[in-house]
């Protein structure tokens, strides 16, 4: 097997994302245990609001870490002789494996979100068979493109290097 790709920090990325948002969540139920409900009568609703505010918040920003983040993918092995894929995607709790053969993944493309010249994330995209979903592979600025993602999707990198002004 060969490492075809590997995420540049996401995992580390993710995981700051879930601790800040689970101590924002824990911050909220702490000050409704030991404010909220020790105010004295008649101080209003301010400490109730704030409490339900950090945890609403907190479980707002759980939800959409966990949704957006399913299908970046982490790492990408392949077994050359046989085409045999191994596709490790994203999970809290761990990574997801998805075993597959390269000629299944189809429909590579580039995409960047956030404004022309200016995007926020530059990513490839590609289809599996049964996925209503696109799987995502970060390429960043700082990080040149593997040379595996570089042989298996041509025509999504070249995209990106010319979006980015390299080609």
């Amino acid at each position: 097997m060969i490492r075809l790709y590997e995420s540049p920090g996401n995992k580390l990325r993710m995981r700051i994302s879930l601790i800040i948002l689970t101590g924002l969540i824990l911050l909220g139920l702490w000050y409704l245990a030991f404010q909220a409900l020790a105010a004295p009568p008649g101080s209003g609703i301010g400490p109730w609001v704030l409490s339900v505010a950090f945890i609403v918040s907190g479980v707002a920003g759980l939800v959409r870490v966990l949704n957006g983040a399913r299908d970046w993918v982490i790492a990408m092995d392949m077994d050359e002789a046989t085409g045999k894929v191994v596709i490790w995607l994203w999970g809290p709790l761990g990574a997801r494996r998805i075993r597959t053969a390269i000629d299944q993944i189809a429909n590579w493309r580039y995409a960047a979100t956030g404004g022309a010249g200016r995007a926020r994330f530059r990513r490839i995209l590609a289809d599996l068979p049964k996925r209503s979903r696109p799987i995502l592979f970060d390429v960043r600025l700082t990080h040149p493109v593997p040379d595996g993602l570089r042989r298996i999707a041509p025509g999504a990198v070249a995209d990106y290097e010319r979006d980015i002004g390299i080609a």
